[in-house]
């Protein structure tokens, strides 16, 4: 589950084999993370890709871990809007 690894892993392929494709369904993908996050879900069961998610406690949702920095910058540039909408109406 270490997504940097694999990332870097599947970089190193893209860059030797010119696309990331699937062997399951055939679908191909530009970025390495977008194709991790594909083969872990592809021909899988809700309950099989729930083994990959992560709950957060800030917004009550579940996300596959590799998002894990995403999402958390997401919730960053919520609270940096916050603040600065608060600051425009005081």
């Amino acid at each position: 589950k270490n997504s940097s690894v694999v990332e870097k892993h599947l970089k190193e392929y893209k860059q030797e084999v010119g696309q990331l494709k699937c062997n399951e369904c055939g679908t191909t993908r530009v970025s390495p993370m977008g194709f991790y996050a594909h083969i872990i879900q592809c021909g899988k069961s809700e309950e099989e890709i729930d083994k990959y998610k992560i709950y957060c406690e800030l917004c009550d949702s579940k996300y596959l871990f590799i998002y894990k920095r995403q999402h958390a910058v997401m919730h960053k540039e919520q609270e940096y809007k916050e603040i600065k909408l608060k600051e425009q109406t005081q």
